[in-house]
């Protein structure tokens, strides 16, 4: 009974990398603006509390809060980070 299933967590992944494509267009001009040595801060913010948030779901066995952790979050830590690799 407090054990998730794996149809409830593989969409977690997916999740992460819509997040990352639509975060992607809308932070590309925000990057160019802000300089690469933002983006960078930005997205280890954003990765710093993804993993906490994920953490917390994971030991709360809330589902929510992992999609919102590594889902969410995590895909915009993912693209502000790569963004940076991108446009140093």
């Amino acid at each position: 009974p407090c054990y998730w299933t794996h149809s409830e967590l593989l969409p977690v992944f997916s999740c992460a990398a819509v997040v990352l494509g639509v975060t992607t267009s809308a932070l590309g001009s925000w990057v160019e603006k802000v300089g690469p040595r933002m983006s960078g801060v930005v997205g280890s913010c954003f990765w710093s509390a993804a993993l906490l948030t994920t953490a917390a779901g994971v030991e709360t066995h809330t589902l929510p809060l992992v999609y919102l952790g590594y889902g969410v979050l995590g895909g915009v830590g993912w693209v502000s980070m790569f963004m940076y690799c991108c446009s140093s």
